[in-house]
């Protein structure tokens, strides 16, 4: 079987991709004839266009724009000479409104914040949302959470492997600090989609299918069923609840985890000791495959569910937790400490006052609680594959349909949540990389997510070595192909704590009401660079020595 012959977005083509025309306030519920619930659909204001002598990524800088009569805007160019300039006259037109391309001249922002500027996303609700209605909110609750918790009390409302027993030298009033992504997390697990994808990664060598790659050789590829029968069911919730007792969850140092350039990180469990009496039947930590362990090693990985898995320990971002201690420090004492931390990269990356914007911290703070849920769920899918899957070799990982790398981590958020969030920020050199991974967790300026996650991945090491494997077939393809990314409606942030979500659409759609909205207009397409410079190869004029930097442009 090719593993590219069936395309992994099976969840997201179900839902509407197409929506445009109106600001998200009008998204809501619709019923129908009938008075059922109809799977909500989100869209936002119409993007601005330029005119047609004017090319994107050289002119955008000296256009404004504004809201038209309609459900978009309008533009025009400005009388000035570089970003940042105010105009002293605007020659009878209107004044300048929201300003678009590059929010200063550093180089290398994100190409959504080159395309469409700071301004212009926040009008069009890509990075604030304020409720209407402070009687909204309702606790995350999966499609299936009450088969794992009939009476719904809530104190169970967390999925066992969340709890705080799992959790090592977390404090009470700590737990409770990150308690809306733990919801959140153990949502998109309480649903019997989740529940067919982790049988499907713990099936045995007999069940899985296979695929030759020219370089890997054999490799296994996971088939999700779309249904399974009661009695599999229960087995696969017991290969998760089991987890508790097979991985553990730990908050590590800001600094370790930018070193890692991770926000998590699953680490093998080890023991040591006398082979005779501890060894038997583990893996062997020099090998790391299949066999039993050798004598000569005094180290041993954990076994797990099955011979030849073994038990691993869970390391998150402590970024995440000082985000969410100081909001609610803040909530507490009147102060304002973390929105000095969100107006941090406006100042670090330059931005003008005439290009700068207000970020609503709650919306902010709603971001980091998504993206650590998103975390949370990433690790965790790496913990039950190294539990549960016996490696026939190597690579171990099973291939998921439609992907190309076998990261099982971003496969499985991709296929449940519809993407791959992460947080916009911009990083400019001497800015210390610590604070770079601190402005990915609290998104100052909203979230974006790619069409494909794996479009232009290359695995862990070269020659195909490491722990992420990308297979051979279909390479010069993929990397000829743009790469399509797309900003996140923070409307649909907020809806993760609505009545709405949780009382209608989830009990009705489960996940398929949780995945991310793809606002085709607003994307933005990354063209491969050879020359790659910086992160994202944006702004060929603004590097200063064009000898090195990007010589045309790398998105459209």
């Amino acid at each position: 079987m090719d593993p590219m012959d069936i395309d992994s977005d099976s969840l997201s083509s179900l839902a509407s991709s197409d929506d445009n025309g109106s600001d998200n306030g009008f998204d809501r519920t619709m019923i129908d004839s009938n008075g059922d619930v109809q799977l909500r659909g989100y869209s936002t204001l119409y993007p601005p266009a330029l005119p047609s002598y004017a090319n994107w990524s050289q002119h955008s800088w000296a256009f404004t724009a504004r809201r038209d009569a309609d459900n978009g805007f309008e533009v025009r160019q400005m009388n000035i000479q570089n970003v940042g300039e105010t105009e002293d006259d605007a020659l009878g037109q209107w004044p300048a409104k929201y300003m678009m391309g590059p929010p200063s001249m550093a180089p290398d922002w994100h190409p959504l914040l080159e395309k469409w500027g700071l301004q212009v996303l926040k009008k069009a609700g890509f990075i604030n949302y304020v409720s209407k209605d402070p009687d909204d909110y309702a606790r995350p609750k999966g499609q299936a959470a009450e088969d794992r918790n009939p009476g719904d009390i809530e104190s169970l409302r967390i999925h066992p492997v969340f709890r705080k027993a799992m959790w090592k030298g977390l404090e009470d009033e700590d737990y409770k600090v990150i308690e809306p992504a733990l919801l959140i997390a153990s949502a998109y697990l309480d649903d019997e989609i989740t529940l067919n994808y982790f049988h499907a990664m713990a099936a045995g060598p007999e069940e899985m299918g296979t695929f030759t790659d020219d370089l890997l050789g054999e490799c296994n590829i996971a088939t999700i069923p779309e249904t399974l029968s009661r009695e599999k069911q229960i087995e696969a919730y017991a290969k998760l609840r089991k987890m508790c007792d097979f991985t553990t969850w730990k908050f590590e140092s800001v600094h370790r985890m930018s070193k890692s350039h991770c926000t998590g990180m699953m680490k093998p469990r080890y023991v040591k000791g006398d082979v005779d009496k501890k060894g038997k039947g583990k893996v062997e930590k020099e090998k790391g495959k299949k066999g039993k362990s050798k004598k000569k090693s005094d180290k041993f990985l954990v076994q797990a569910g099955k011979e030849f898995t073994y038990q691993t320990d869970i390391v998150v971002s402590e970024g995440f937790l000082q985000i969410l201690q100081q909001f609610d420090m803040d909530v507490s004492d009147g102060t304002d400490l973390h929105l000095k931390d969100l107006k941090l990269p406006l100042r670090t990356g330059c931005v003008p006052k005439t290009h700068r914007i207000k970020i609503d911290i709650a919306s902010a703070v709603e971001r980091t609680h998504y993206l650590l849920a998103e975390t949370l769920l990433h690790e965790f899918a790496h913990a039950f594959i190294a539990a549960w899957h016996v490696p026939t070799g190597e690579p171990g990982e099973p291939w998921i349909n439609g992907n190309r790398s076998n990261e099982a981590g971003f496969a499985f958020t991709h296929f449940i949540m519809g993407g791959c969030p992460e947080g916009l920020s911009q990083y400019l050199p001497p800015m210390d990389r610590d604070e770079d991974h601190r402005q990915r967790l609290c998104a100052p300026f909203g979230m974006y997510f790619a069409k494909k996650w794996d479009r232009w991945e290359v695995g862990s090491l070269p020659g195909g070595k490491g722990p992420t494997r990308v297979i051979t077939a279909g390479k010069d393809q993929a990397f000829n192909t743009p790469h399509t990314l797309y900003p996140v409606l923070q409307r649909f942030v907020h809806d993760l704590s609505t009545k709405e979500t949780w009382e209608q659409q989830v009990p009705r759609y489960g996940l398929r009401s949780l995945q991310l909205p793809r606002l085709d207009d607003w994307a933005v397409h990354r063209l491969n660079d050879l020359r790659k410079k910086g992160i994202w190869s944006t702004g060929q004029n603004r590097w200063g020595d064009f000898d090195n930097g990007p010589q045309a442009p790398t998105w459209m």
